[in-house]
């Protein structure tokens, strides 16, 4: 919309303008941390100019390219077009580089800068076609000019600068920015601007590439002649330059990634963790939603590098690597064109590695039980405390099992032993820990098994327990479903109990004979279990298995011992198993509790791991002798233990050591004391009794000494019975016998001295104790964060966290630590030159646990990147036991980083990087620290430089003072709350001084307590810098009426002009005025000046004043005058001065300034003619009608009333061509014309003129224009009046049809021949008037082509022998549309692919206006098809055309149809036929119980039912043919009749009339009466001519002769179509349903859903029924099937069905399966030798090889074979018996061999006999319900010599022949179906002479099969 009024257009103006000035003042390209962390990009102002063109490529790319050849440089210099040099600058294409065009090369400068844009796939035509928002558009892209102008319309980014120097010194420059430079006067005549590309290295560098005529400093290129080319010189401009403008490209920024794990001890050398393969999304959204580049790292964990455009990123993790979990941390990127690919923003990411953090470790369990966790229950004695498992830990998931890592000589990367407790439990933890590798710890500090391998194998049984040789393979990894690590198994690990027999004999006393039945109860002092044990007949007692089997009778003795504890010796069984394994304990009150027991084992000892007694109990076989009381312990699995004979027993001791302090059998390294637990038995109560002990080493069994001496124990004891205990305590230093088992070693002796019994056995592990290695591993971190970093300022604290293991509880440790320097290896010193150390003493509570060191010192002279190592050392009592110390070690390590900051200084007024030179301004820093510690006052201190360049050009620094000498700085304080922040240090100054484009850079220092920390100092920073600014003005000039640039010369005109202005101070009062001035150019084309004066001589001036809120913005100056008096096309030009307090400050006066610039205008006229109903170009030339011509004026006067007066013409052709007007004249004569007033509301506009008038004798394509005149008050002011102008001109149309024809039922052109038939015909038309009722008639025609070719029409007649037609009448809402034209009609009687065509017309009031009748287009086409089936038969078992008789086959006909109805219900049905007999095949009852005959009488009379009669007939009258070739109607009352009349329509559009139709009607008496018309004639559409006469003749009986055809077949042998009478049809089937129930056959309902398809038919019968299986007969079956139209099971006569399609041919093998029995044939011959002689001898054999055809794959068959003697035709007896055999076997497939034997019989008394093998084969079948062995083949043949052996004494040769039948294929005969209500039949057909005299015959009689 124009119309913006004053103010509304004022205010878009200066929205545009202010963007510009923005853009133009825009920051550098050094990103500002602070604008960049809240998301703002370094070009937030615009985009860059290659960005806006679509560039896909950076200019610095395309162009390094081609640095070092000649594709660009040394191009030749050249302004061309295709007029050559000089030519219209429209035209000039000056931009094809050397490399591309060879000789034909030439690159003006802009052509230069064109050529490179569009390499970088930028469309530059868009600035060729570009307007500028002052008007101007001269040239096309190569016009540098556009380029320009372009930039400052469009916001691109860009800075202007007044000179060379202070763009050099801008730090804006980058290589590839375009650099644009505005000549200082247009006027001179040598004035040019120039452009081409930054190339210097960095931004000071003065190197630019250009084509050029001049350049000064060369370094790469030549001129290749005078005109110039391009080269690579100094920035060097072709004319003076008024400002340079720096139009910055896309310099992409590089960023890249650097991953690794974030626990590398778990990591380091483990292949089961790789860096390669993580994937980052870099996106430009903080929710991570917009994805702009994928980061893939390498097995480093180092990162491809991308190149983005300059922005802030965020980049998160997609995919972790191997082994690792995905890192959910989202990092920021802040990516610049200063990141360049050599060094890119580079993230450093970690992941945490994938491990298990262990808990429980494993679970031990008696294995005779079930694992019960903390709840297990060892038996006997035995205990599931103290297994040692060794846990081993290979870095690797390559293997299946543990025997493939041993057989791979796989090492374990680490490995560590663990020990359970009471519960059998071992925990993953310190607690259990006994030896082995330090631990694996994860971030939470938690012991954890790294990805990779896990075999966990026992290495030391539990006391009482088998060691297990069960592994435990487990692999730790991810679970892929939940992306956790797999939880590692728990193994519960299954514990054998030692288990040991004992055997005894009992003997009266030393020497004497044996006792037998001896009871003696045996007790577990454990549990409290007791059984009794009974010696046997030789005073024997043994409890294994192999004397008594333990699940025999078990403990069955028990039963002996009476309630009052006594013997009952009648019940004692000596014989009687023993077990232990009730599984009871004693509670503390001495009863037992009992949970499940454990059956008795064959394979196990008796008694379980335990001690026993052994108490002999009193019985009478024991009176009067001493009772033995002893004990024994069962410590060995799988022995008997022989007690010997039990008399007078012997002392015994039993010991047990273990640490005092825990009771376990450890203890750690310092002073330690071991107790050993003697227990005795068989002593004497009341006598004294000494134990001496003393330790041994259990590898070597010397006795261990300390300091020299032996480690002894003694004491001595009174004993209070003969067994009990007695505790020895050995106290002593363990440092020296660090790793060592001890063992002790006990003796016992009487008071005299003498040894009674000694318990020396260095391998009892009872008796052993284990004196562990002490070892350390430690854990470093920083005190700030519990980081593994400090930071380098003052002090610090770094606390060493150290776990130990293999201490002595109770004692106590001190920890020594020193901190060492990774670089050095030696000692880290501190501030004073003191190493840094540190101690800590403490008691250990276990042997196992943590402590910590903590290392204080100052920081902060250490250097960054420092890695301090704390060793440790561990002593106690002054001795050193264990120490860390690997310089290596990460967990150890720590490491120093340093505060860093970073800065970025902008405008404290309004935040941008310009700042204004005047007096108290300010500059805001931002300083972005890190790693500085939260909760310490740190200070800022900033100081000013300015950037300036030395006499060489290099960039230095300039303290920048105030004016009173004193360098400008600032400081700030700040407490940091967090390790990372931003704090803002601003400086305040006079900057008035300063010069336009000075660079000011804010250098920082960060310090701590006055000590520098950190410092941000430099001079090329563009994040540091600002940028010194001077005011600036641009104008607009307007005409005030509508804002554009076209001011109508009239009075009380008003130009404003709207100042922008920049760099100015808000608040201050300034002063814009300005002056008119027209733009005259002499006659030598020179531009001068003129001052517009008023009218009464003075100048047009006008001023105002301002007071603006920001640093720019726009002010509008207005200037008022009469411009009647100027002409058109005179510009008037606004010059504008700024001022302040009277000072000029600015101004702008460029008389070229189109900007600046008006231009007078006077009124002008242009109209489009219309069609007044539609607004086309196009007139419908009927009646009254009207034409709207729409006249569009410019520069008028609003508010004046103006009149436009029109006239039609017609535009005439003579024959020569020429084209002149001819004035359109009413029906009276009159010319036709229309005029209209109007008031403009604007200067431009539109109003219409309407022409009314009768179109009605125009003929089509005539042309008809409207001339037309503008007038004010009478006087014309402008015309328009072109009889060729396309535009005022419109032509006049008739109406059109055309037609399509498409099937009513589905919308194709394909038509179903259905009774009821539709066929749409959509009807388009166009050229009508809308509102008006119109007709379009129709009519069908079948489409006839002759024996010639030759194509006509011939109307398509309904059953009634009326034309087929249809019309609808329509009124048109548009001129054009469509309508649907419906003709319905019965189809069926039309042959199969008849073409039909839709004719139509269009009327209007009863009179033709329109039509299409064309009989070879296609579109008003549709073909009528019959509908069509074809069949084809297999059988389903193999799909082959061959059945093998069965009880159950079934043949399968697959039937395909074409032209059907979709979505109509349709019935298949189906028949089996005989194809020998043409009748229906029978099977059950019926195949005996009906006859052919019976079947013939049975489909004779189904046809008549159905209502099937002769519809062929042939007459012959005195022995010629009556009919004349047409079809012969036998009528209801018995009379014939033919019609061949025919109605042939002439190319002139007349008709050949020619008349034939006669009947035949036999007489009563015998005679025949012929009556009939013909003749012929022609025939109009008004009427015709025609001569026909009557005929009435009368024929005897002999001379006509009548014969009947039957029903005609056609040429595809198909049934014909019918409809039936399904009442008929169901009785004649409830008659005849006994046969019907015989009959095979099918029926299935469908509904397609398209025209063509399949559906397979199943025909399932016993065909066993259909022939004689022994006879070797094989039968032809022919499947018959019908089509019907509707659904047989819902048929009434509402619903009737109908026949459409039919395949009844006997011929068709498709159609077609041969039904064959199985056969057998076989071949008799002696085994022994394979002839067929047989040896008469005892042991004689027979072999018969049966080879058979036609079984059934898959299905059992029983194979019967009887020996027949020859001789007698009986079977043989052989001792009064038959020789027999039956074989079962099942085929593979339908033919093979089988061999039966019949033997062995006696043969020796059958020499001479000759014995025949009779074979019969049988299968079972379901027969009414029962399982019944039906015969399938035989071959019985007494005489067939191949199933023949002859018995001879005398061996001899013989040849024989293999019997069998062979199949014979019997002719297929004749087919005949009909199946309707469920019910399947066929039909016969009839054929009957008849004649006078011939006897009446009836149906029966003369059915043909």
């Amino acid at each position: 919309m124009k119309i913006l009024g004053r103010i509304k257009k004022s205010k878009v103006l200066t929205a545009v303008m202010t963007a510009v000035l923005i853009f133009q003042s825009a920051c550098p390209t050094g990103l500002a941390y602070a604008a960049q962390k809240s998301g703002v990009s370094a070009y937030a102002a615009g985009q860059t100019i290659d960005q806006a063109l679509g560039a896909t490529k950076t200019v610095e790319s395309v162009l390094s390219q081609h640095e070092n050849d000649e594709y660009y440089l040394t191009t030749p210099y050249g302004n061309k077009g295709p007029h050559g040099e000089g030519g219209a600058i429209d035209t000039w294409d000056c931009w094809k580089p050397k490399g591309e065009y060879g000789s034909g090369a030439y690159m003006n400068c802009t052509g230069f800068v064109v050529a490179v844009l569009r390499a970088c796939g930028a469309n530059t035509s868009i600035i060729g076609n570009y307007t500028a928002k002052d008007g101007y558009n001269r040239g096309n892209e190569t016009n540098a000019l556009k380029w320009d102008k372009y930039c400052r319309d469009n916001n691109a980014v860009s800075y202007t600068f007044s000179s060379k120097e202070q763009m050099l010194a801008s730090g804006i420059l980058e290589k590839g920015d375009i650099i644009y430079m505005e000549p200082a006067d247009w006027n001179h005549s040598n004035s040019d601007c120039h452009i081409g590309f930054f190339w210097g290295s960095n931004s000071s560098e003065d190197l630019f590439w250009h084509s050029s005529s001049h350049a000064d400093g060369i370094v790469k290129g030549y001129f290749p002649n005078s005109a110039g080319g391009n080269v690579i010189s100094k920035i060097t401009p072709k004319y003076p330059v008024r400002y340079y403008r720096v139009i910055k490209t896309l310099h992409k920024g590089y960023l890249t990634l650097h991953k690794d794990s974030s626990n590398k001890t778990l990591t380091d050398a483990n292949d089961c963790y790789s860096l390669a393969g993580a994937e980052y999304g870099v996106y430009t959204d903080s929710n991570c939603s917009n994805k702009v580049a994928t980061l893939t790292t390498n097995v480093s964990g180092n990162a491809n590098t991308v190149s983005l455009n300059p922005g802030r990123y965020y980049v998160k993790e997609t995919k972790a690597p191997k082994g690792y979990f995905t890192d959910s941390q989202v990092y920021t990127a802040d990516v610049s064109g200063a990141n360049r690919e050599s060094s890119p923003v580079k993230l450093s990411v970690s992941d945490n590695p994938a491990n298990d953090p262990m808990a429980m470790l494993l679970g031990k369990y008696d294995g005779q039980k079930t694992y019960n966790g903390a709840g297990n229950l060892p038996q006997g004695s035995a205990t599931l405390a103290g297994a040692e498992f060794t846990v081993d830990y290979y870095a690797t998931l390559d293997y299946k099992s543990y025997d493939d890592l041993k057989n791979a000589d796989v090492k374990p990367t680490r490995s560590w032993t663990f020990k359970t407790n009471e519960n059998g439990i071992a925990n993953f933890k310190a607690d259990d820990f006994v030896s082995g590798d330090a631990f694996y710890y994860n971030s939470n500090n938690d012991p954890c098994i790294p990805r990779g391998t896990v075999v966990i194998r026992e290495t030391k049984a539990p006391t009482g327990y088998v060691k297990s040789d069960d592994v435990s393979f487990q692999k730790i990894q991810e679970n892929p479903t939940t992306g956790a690590v797999r939880t590692y198994n728990v193994p519960e690990v299954a514990e054998q109990v030692y288990r040991s027999d004992i055997e005894f004999t009992k003997k009266a006393d030393n020497g004497s004979e044996h006792l037998a039945g001896v009871p003696f109860k045996v007790t577990s002092l454990t549990t409290g279990e007791s059984h009794i044990a009974v010696t046997d007949e030789n005073g024997y007692f043994s409890s294994a298995s192999s004397w008594n089997a333990h699940d025999s009778n078990t403990n069955a003795n028990d039963w002996a011992l009476t309630a009052s504890d006594t013997i009952d010796s009648t019940k004692l069984d000596a014989n009687a198993g023993f077990w232990f394994g009730n599984n009871s304990a004693l509670d503390g009150n001495g009863t037992t509790s009992t949970s499940d027991a454990i059956k008795a084992d064959n394979k196990l000892g008796a008694l379980p791991f335990d001690t026993y007694s052994i108490e002999e109990l009193r019985c009478s076989a024991n009176e009067g002798y001493a009772l033995i009381n002893t004990t024994v312990t069962v410590t060995r699995d799988a022995k008997t233990i022989d007690l010997g004979t039990f008399d007078d027993p012997e002392p015994e001791i039993h010991t047990t050591a273990y640490d005092a302090s825990d009771s376990d059998h450890y203890v750690g390294v310092g002073t330690v004391k071991i107790s050993d637990k003697v227990e005795y038995s068989h002593l004497v109560a009341g006598k004294t009794y000494t134990v001496i002990g003393e330790l041994h080493d259990a590898a070597t069994g010397d006795a261990v000494t300390v300091n020299g001496q032996a480690i002894t124990a003694e004491k001595t004891f009174t004993a209070e019975d003969s067994a009990g205990s007695v505790t020895l305590d050995y106290a002593f230093d363990s440092y020296d016998l660090k790793g060592k088992t001890l063992v002790v070693y006990e003796t016992l002796t009487d008071a005299k001295g003498a040894k009674l019994a000694e318990h020396r056995d260095k391998s009892d592990v009872s008796q052993q104790v284990t004196v562990l290695t002490p070892k350390l591993s430690t854990s470093a971190v920083g005190d700030a964060d519990n980081s593994k970093s400090v930071t380098a300022e003052g002090d610090v604290t770094v606390t060493d966290y150290v776990r130990y293991t293999g201490l002595t509880a109770g004692q106590t440790y001190t920890l020594t630590g020193t901190l060492m320097d990774k670089s050095t290896k030696k000692a880290f010193m501190d501030a004073d030159g003191n190493p840094v150390t540190a101690t800590a003493e403490f008691t250990a509570e276990a042997e196992s646990g943590t402590a910590t060191v903590t290392f204080t010192f100052n920081a902060s002279s250490i250097k960054t990147g420092t890695k301090l190592i704390a060793f440790e050392t561990l002593s106690t009592n002054g001795i050193e036991i264990a120490d860390h110390k690997d310089i290596n070690d990460i967990d150890q390590t720590v490491t120093v980083k340093a505060p860093v900051i970073g800065t970025t200084a902008v405008d404290a007024a309004d935040g941008d990087k310009t700042v204004t030179g005047e007096e108290n301004v300010a500059v805001r820093d931002t300083v972005h620290y890190n790693n500085v510690t939260p909760g310490k006052t740190y200070k800022v201190i900033g100081t000013l430089y300015e950037k300036v360049l030395d006499k060489n050009g290099k960039v230095t620094k300039k303290v920048f003072k105030d004016k009173d000498g004193t360098p400008v700085t600032a400081e700030a304080n700040f407490t940091a709350e967090d390790s990372y922040g931003n704090v803002d240090v601003t400086f305040y100054f006079d900057g008035s001084s300063l010069k336009e484009g000075t660079s000011l850079v804010a250098f920082e220092s960060l310090s701590y307590n006055d000590n520098e920390i950190a410092s941000h100092a430099d001079v090329n920073d563009s994040g540091q810098t600002v940028i010194i600014t001077k005011p600036k003005l641009s104008t607009t000039a307007t005409d005030a009426l509508d804002g554009d640039k076209n001011l109508i010369g009239e009075d009380n005109a008003t130009i404003v002009d709207t100042v922008h202005y920049m760099n100015v101070t808000p608040g201050k009062t300034y002063k814009v005025s300005g002056t008119l001035y027209e733009k005259v150019t002499d006659k030598d084309g020179k531009v001068t000046k003129k001052q517009l004066l008023d009218a009464d001589g003075n100048p047009v001036t006008a001023e105002t004043e301002f007071v603006p809120e920001d640093t720019y913005g726009t002010v509008d100056v207005t200037f008022a005058f009469d411009a009647s008096d100027l002409k058109a096309k005179d510009k008037v030009v606004a010059f504008e001065s700024l001022s302040l307090n009277g000072k000029e400050l600015a101004s702008h006066a460029d008389i070229e300034d189109k900007s600046q610039t008006v231009t007078i205008t006077k009124p002008t006229l242009s109209t489009t003619a219309v069609d007044g109903l539609d607004a086309d170009k196009n007139l419908i030339g009927e009646g009254d009608v009207t034409i709207v011509d729409t006249v569009k004026y410019r520069n008028v006067s609003p508010g004046k009333t103006y009149k436009v007066t029109g006239t039609l013409y017609e535009k005439v052709t003579d024959k020569d061509g020429k084209v002149t007007k001819k004035q359109l004249l009413d029906a009276d004569g009159n010319p036709v014309t229309a005029e209209t007033e109007f008031v403009p509301e604007d200067t431009y506009g539109t109003v219409d003129v309407t022409f009314a008038f009768d179109a009605s004798d125009l003929k089509a394509k005539d042309k008809v224009v409207a001339f037309e005149s503008l007038s004010l008050n009478g006087k014309e002011l402008a015309s328009h009046a072109d009889i060729e102008d396309k535009s005022q001109t419109v032509t006049i149309t008739k109406p059109e049809v055309g037609t399509t024809a498409k099937d009513g039922f589905d919308g194709n052109q394909t038509v179903v021949s259905d009774t009821e038939v539709s066929v749409v015909d959509t009807v388009k038309y166009k050229n009508v008037t809308p509102g008006k009722t119109y007709k379009v008639s129709g009519t069908l025609y079948e489409k006839v082509t002759d024996k010639d070719g030759k194509v006509t029409k011939k109307q398509l007649l309904d059953a009634d022998g009326n034309p087929v037609t249809a019309e609808t009448e329509f009124v048109p809402e548009d001129t054009y549309g469509t309508v649907d034209v419906t003709f319905t009609f019965d189809g069926s009687l039309l042959k199969d692919n008849t073409p039909v065509v839709a004719f139509e017309s269009l009327s209007y009031k009863d009179k033709e206006i329109a039509s299409h009748s064309d009989i070879e287009d296609e579109d008003q086409t549709v073909t009528m098809h019959t509908s069509e089936i074809g069949t084809t038969a297999t059988d389903k078992l193999d799909g082959d055309k061959t059945v093998i008789a069965d009880a159950e086959s079934t043949v399968t006909d697959k039937v395909e149809y074409d032209h059907v109805l979709t979505g109509k219900a349709y019935t298949m049905a189906g028949i089996l036929m005989d194809a020998k007999t043409g009748l229906p095949v029978l099977t059950g009852e019926g195949a005996k119980k009906y006859t052919e005959d019976d079947l013939t009488k049975f489909t004779s009379g189904l046809m008549n039912v159905l209502g099937f009669q002769s519809n062929t007939y042939s007459i012959k009258v005195k022995d010629k043919d009556w009919g004349n070739g047409a079809a012969i109607v036998k009528n209801a009352d018995g009379s014939y009749t033919y019609d061949a009349s025919e109605r042939t329509e002439n190319e002139d559009g007349t008709w050949t009339v020619k008349t034939d139709t006669q009947t035949l009607t036999e007489q009563e008496d015998g005679t025949w009466k012929l009556t009939g018309l013909e003749g012929s004639g022609s025939a109009t559409a008004d009427g015709g001519t025609s001569f026909v006469r009557n005929i009435e003749e009368t024929y005897k009986a002999d001379e006509v002769e009548v014969t009947d055809n039957g029903i005609d077949w056609s040429n595809a042998k198909k049934l014909p179509t019918a409809s039936i009478d399904l009442a008929k049809v169901k009785a004649y089937a409830e008659e005849n349903k006994d046969l019907l129930s015989c009959l095979v056959y099918k029926t299935a309902e469908f509904t397609p859903e398209k025209e063509s398809g399949s559906i397979d038919m199943d025909y399932t019968f016993n065909s066993n029924d259909v022939i004689d299986r022994l006879s070797g007969e094989t039968k032809n079956l022919v499947v018959f099937e019908v089509m019907f139209k509707g659904s047989i099971e819902n048929a009434s006569d509402e619903t009737p069905v109908s026949i459409v399609a039919s395949e009844c041919d006997k011929d068709n093998e498709g159609q077609t399966v041969k039904l064959a029995p199985s056969t057998i044939g076989t071949t008799a011959t002696d085994k022994s030798d394979g002839d067929h002689e047989l040896m008469a001898g005892k042991d004689a054999v027979i072999t018969d090889e049966v080879k058979y055809e036609g079984l059934i794959p898959g299905k059992e068959y029983t194979l019967h074979a009887t020996l027949m003697d020859k001789k007698t035709g009986e079977p043989l007896k052989v001792a009064d018996k038959g020789v027999t055999a039956e074989l079962k076997f099942t085929p593979n497939s339908e033919s093979g061999t089988v061999s039966i034997n019949l033997g062995e019989f006696d043969a020796t008394s059958l020499d001479g006999h000759t014995l025949v093998v009779f074979e019969e084969l049988t299968k079972q079948s379901d027969i009414d319900g029962k399982a019944t062995d039906v015969t399938v083949a035989e071959h019985k043949d007494i005489n067939d010599e191949g199933q023949s052996v002859t018995v001879t004494s005398t061996p001899a040769g013989s040849t024989y022949g293999k019997t069998g039948v062979d199949m014979t294929n019997i002719a297929i005969a004749i087919g005949i179906l009909l199946i309707a209500a469920g019910c399947a039949t066929a039909y016969g057909i009839k054929s009957r002479k008849t004649a006078k005299g011939d006897a009446d015959e009836s149906a029966e009689d003369n059915t043909e099969a």
